[in-house]
């Protein structure tokens, strides 16, 4: 890490930092009208974190994906950057309420990531290993918007049960559009992961790694069974007794897990460790 580099990622996190405070504000206060500084700030801090990717690509001539920092760095811009989207085409503030949080404990997590010793991976440079990394991005990010369905389901099903804030409410959209959401993230995510595993498997098939022991690699024994959770969520959010508060709560359950095994792989993964 560069000083420059440092500048942007720190300088680029305050602006999130901001954001979450307002955010805070906006649900403790019951302010809605600071919506607008919030999203503000979070498009600051979002381009200050692209241009330091950029940065990075062109210098070191690789896409910055090459460690667990620039994966998570990469993933929390992206993230940002989407959900503002839907906020502005879909007209759903909530959702840059939801993800500003999550995106700010990414990027505090990225920042730790980016104090750990060690240089790029050079498995990750190749264009099967990029494309891998690159298409579990994706399944990343649409498991991450199925969490933050999670959130705001429950969210909302408990205003409506007590008494209703109506400032929050009218920022929430219909419960079923909530558990649209989270069927449609899982769905897509399940498909990305699959796409994720076999471009992997075909990687580790014509690279050096070509011994059996990547099979019982900690990082994809866990992907592994994440998948086959995320499948029968899937499955379950389809049954009546299953809809609703219950895929709520396995969304955000697998997501949990899905960020357990990202961080594994400093710990116990010797094909997916980065650091």
């Amino acid at each position: 890490m560069h000083r420059w580099d440092w500048i942007l990622l720190l300088g680029g996190t305050i602006p999130y930092l901001i954001g979450f405070v307002l955010v805070l504000q906006i649900l403790l206060q019951r302010s809605p009208n600071l919506i607008t500084r919030a999203r503000i700030s979070a498009l600051i801090g979002a381009l200050l974190h692209t241009v330091l990717l950029s940065l990075r690509a062109v210098n070191n001539e690789y896409l910055p994906v090459t460690s667990l920092f620039e994966f998570t760095l990469l993933f929390a811009t992206l993230f940002m950057m989407v959900s503002l989207l839907v906020d502005l085409v879909r007209k759903m503030p909530i959702m840059t309420i939801a993800s500003i949080p999550l995106s700010t404990l990414l990027l505090l997590s990225a920042i730790l990531l980016a104090t750990a010793p060690g240089e790029h991976s050079q498995k990750a440079t190749t264009l099967w290993s990029v494309t891998h990394v690159l298409i579990s991005l994706g399944a990343f990010g649409s498991f991450a918007f199925a969490f933050v369905g999670g959130i705001l389901y429950l969210i909302e099903q408990q205003q409506l049960k007590g008494r209703p804030r109506a400032e929050l409410i009218g920022m929430m959209p219909p419960l079923q559009t909530l558990h649209r959401l989270i069927r449609v993230s899982v769905a897509l995510g399940i498909i990305f992961l699959t796409l994720g595993g076999v471009i992997g498997y075909l990687y580790a098939r014509t690279t050096e790694i070509h011994s059996n022991a990547w099979r019982t690699d900690p990082k994809i024994v866990l992907t592994t069974i994440t998948w086959a959770a995320y499948g029968i969520l899937l499955f379950a959010s389809t049954l009546p007794f299953f809809r609703g508060r219950r895929t709520a709560w396995a969304a955000i359950i697998c997501f949990g897990f899905l960020v357990f095994t990202a961080w594994s792989t400093i710990f116990w993964s010797p094909f997916h460790n980065y650091l």
